[in-house]
């Protein structure tokens, strides 16, 4: 595993679990992407064809139709051992009506940013940053106006309000690895909750950029001196109903 550079999906391992770090450090462990994530990742990229001033539930069924049949195409080595009853059984799980439903409440409330907010500047670049000794891919980097911000596509259900507490620490480091290969400050960051159809935006604040370095640091502090960190150390008392208890 290459040591000389931290990823960003590590900065929330460590969060979950610091021991995790410590016993992965060995493992060349490459974790691809569930049919779910794949089907949805490119709902997101195809959005901006489909999106009108209304949308329906056709609409939507329609698109994955389409995306089902590019998807072997787009990632032949993660789908070739896909079945078709896989494929149909992933399908059938979506709820398509909320899907529609969610982009349809954006789309009534202010379609124009809607779309500024789901328009990639670029899409998936891997960044690295010397500074930072850090590197990482997000799924999209938004322009919206002089500002750049990194935006995140995820399949399961959304907080109440905001993003989980798991995303803002990933935002914050993307963050980190923009300005730095872009030579620029970001302020915000977004989460597109396709399985619902929702869209959040957030101010990237203080805490949780340092809560990144400071992880980071933990992390390359654990590569140099090989030392095995206490486990469940929380570093911020966060209400994240989706982080499990490190058994490790």
């Amino acid at each position: 595993m290459d040591q000389s550079h931290v990823r960003v999906s590590q900065l929330v391992s460590y969060y979950i679990c610091p021991r995790k770090i410590y016993f992965e450090q060995t493992r060349e462990t490459e974790v691809k992407p569930g049919l779910k994530s794949l089907l949805l990742k490119e709902l997101s990229h195809l959005l901006l064809d489909i999106i009108t001033d209304e949308l329906s539930e056709e609409d939507i069924r329609q698109a994955f139709c389409d995306i089902s049949q590019e998807l072997p195409h787009i990632y032949p080595q993660i789908v070739e051992k896909t079945t078709s009853r896989e494929l149909t059984a992933c399908l059938d799980e979506l709820d398509i009506k909320t899907i529609a439903q969610g982009l349809s409440d954006h789309i009534r409330e202010d379609k124009k940013k809607l779309l500024l907010s789901i328009t990639p500047y670029t899409t998936e670049p891997t960044l690295r940053s010397a500074k930072h000794n850090l590197t990482g891919t997000p799924n999209k980097i938004i322009k919206m106006g002089d500002e750049l911000a990194p935006s995140l596509i995820r399949t399961g259900k959304p907080p109440e309000n905001g993003v989980w507490w798991s995303e803002r620490l990933s935002l914050a480091g993307y963050a980190l690895l923009i300005e730095d290969a872009y030579d620029t400050v970001v302020n915000r960051g977004f989460v597109e909750y396709l399985g619902y159809g929702r869209l959040r935006e957030i101010k990237i604040h203080t805490r949780e950029r340092r809560m990144a370095l400071q992880i980071l640091h933990k992390i390359q502090k654990i590569y140099r001196k090989q030392v095995l960190p206490e486990k469940n150390l929380r570093m911020h008392p966060v209400n994240d109903v989706r982080i499990k208890k490190c058994a490790a």
